[in-house]
C-alpha cells in the first residue's frame, strides 16, 4: 500500500511559478494594474437613482408664477420649469389671458378669456341670418344643429354676464327650407291669440307654412336649469348644454327672466329669436315660487307690482322699437348665401 503525501500551497505557487512563464507574466500584470486603480481612482459617474446630476454654470432654475385657477381647471402642484441662460432672450410664460386672441383684460364678466371664450358684439350671423344683438359683449353658451324633412338650420345659446352673473340670454333659432319650392314652416305657438301667459302679444301675420310675423313678451322660469345634470330632468337639449356650460364658468343666474319672442317665416326661410333679460339690472326682485304659473310676472299677478307693471312697459317700447331691425334682417337673409 503506498501512502499519498499533500503538498503545500506554497509549495505548489513556487513550482507553477518556476514552469509556467505566461502565467507569472499574466500574474504581475493583474497586480500592477490593481496598484494603479488604487492609487489613481477614476471619476464615480452618476446613475439615474443617484444624486442629481451637476448643472452647468450657464443654467439656473426659476419656479414660474402660478396661474390662478379657474373654474375650468383642476388644481394641481405647481412645475418647476428650466429657463434659458443669462445670455439669451427670456421666453414669456404663457398666462390665461393669453389664451384668447381677444384679450380684454379686465372685464364686466370677470371671466378669464380661456373660461369665456370670444365675446360678441352688435351681430351675429347664423345660417346666413345677421342677428342683431342689443348692447353689451355676449358669450356663446350652447349651439347644435337641427334637421327635418323639409328643412334645417342652427340653434344657437349667447349669454351676458355681469360680474359672474346672467343678466340676458338670446336663443337662436335659424333655419332654411330644403326643398324646391320651400315648404314652409309651421305656425309659431303663441302668435295666433294671447294666451294666460302672454304680457304683450303684436301679430301681423301667422299663416301655417308662409308668412309669419309675430313677437310676444313673457317670463322665463330659469329654476329647473339648476338641476340640468339630471336626466330625469326633461329640459330641451340647448338649455341643458347651456346650463352646463355656465355652471362649468361658475356663473349663476336669477329665478326669473323677462323673454321677447321674435319670429319671420316665409315658405323659404324661418328665423326666431327670444331676447331675454333680467329684472335685477333694475334692481327688481321676484318672490321665491316653486312654477312657472306661480309667478309674479304672469298677467293675472303682476297688477299688484307697479315696479313690475313698469318694467314690462319699458321692455315693450323696447321691442316696438327692435321689431323693425329684425324684420330687415330676416328679409337680408334671403339673399345671403345659408352655408
Amino acid at each position: 500500500m503506498s501512502v499519498r503525501t499533500t503538498e503545500s500551497p506554497l509549495r505548489t505557487l513556487r513550482r507553477l511559478w518556476k514552469r509556467a512563464p505566461a502565467w507569472r507574466l499574466t500574474g504581475l500584470a493583474a497586480a500592477l494594474l490593481t496598484a494603479l486603480c488604487l492609487l489613481f481612482p477614476p471619476d464615480r459617474a452618476v446613475g439615474h437613482h443617484g444624486a442629481a446630476a451637476a448643472v452647468s454654470p450657464a443654467a439656473r432654475y426659476t419656479p414660474q408664477p402660478a396661474a390662478a385657477p379657474s373654474a375650468m381647471q383642476a388644481t394641481a402642484p405647481a412645475a418647476t420649469a428650466v429657463t434659458a441662460p443669462a445670455t439669451a432672450p427670456p421666453v414669456q410664460t404663457a398666462i390665461l389671458s393669453l389664451a384668447t386672441p381677444d384679450s380684454h383684460g379686465a372685464s364686466a364678466d370677470e371671466l378669464d378669456n380661456a373660461v369665456a371664450g370670444r365675446r360678441i358684439s352688435g351681430s351675429l350671423r347664423v345660417d346666413g341670418f345677421d342677428v342683431p344683438l342689443p348692447p353689451g359683449d355676449w358669450l356663446q353658451l350652447a349651439n347644435a344643429r337641427f334637421k327635418q324633412s323639409t328643412a334645417d338650420g342652427e340653434m344657437l345659446m349667447l349669454g351676458r354676464v355681469k360680474n359672474r352673473r346672467l343678466v340676458g340670454y338670446v336663443r337662436i333659432t335659424a333655419g332654411r327650407s330644403t326643398s324646391a319650392p320651400g315648404a314652409g314652416f309651421r305656425a309659431t305657438p303663441g302668435c295666433d291669440h294671447k294666451n294666460e301667459n302672454t304680457n304683450v302679444l303684436v301679430n301681423e301675420a301667422s299663416e301655417p307654412f308662409g308668412h309669419q310675423a309675430c313677437w310676444l313678451l313673457d317670463h322665463s322660469f330659469l329654476a329647473p336649469l339648476q338641476a340640468w345634470a339630471d336626466r330625469s330632468n326633461k329640459l330641451p337639449p340647448l338649455e341643458r348644454a347651456a346650463a352646463g356650460d355656465l355652471a362649468a364658468k361658475g356663473v349663476s343666474y336669477p329665478q326669473e327672466m323677462i323673454s321677447l319672442r321674435f319670429t319671420r317665416a316665409e315658405t323659404w326661410g324661418l328665423l326666431e329669436v327670444r331676447y331675454v333679460f333680467s329684472p335685477e339690472e333694475d334692481h327688481i326682485t321676484s318672490s321665491n315660487v316653486a312654477s312657472y304659473t306661480d309667478s309674479d310676472w304672469q298677467p293675472g299677478t303682476i297688477g299688484r307690482y307697479p315696479e313690475k307693471v313698469a318694467y314690462v312697459a319699458k321692455l315693450k317700447q323696447w321691442g316696438d322699437d327692435f321689431w323693425p331691425r329684425f324684420k330687415l334682417a330676416f328679409d337680408a337673409g334671403q339673399r345671403m348665401p345659408s352655408r
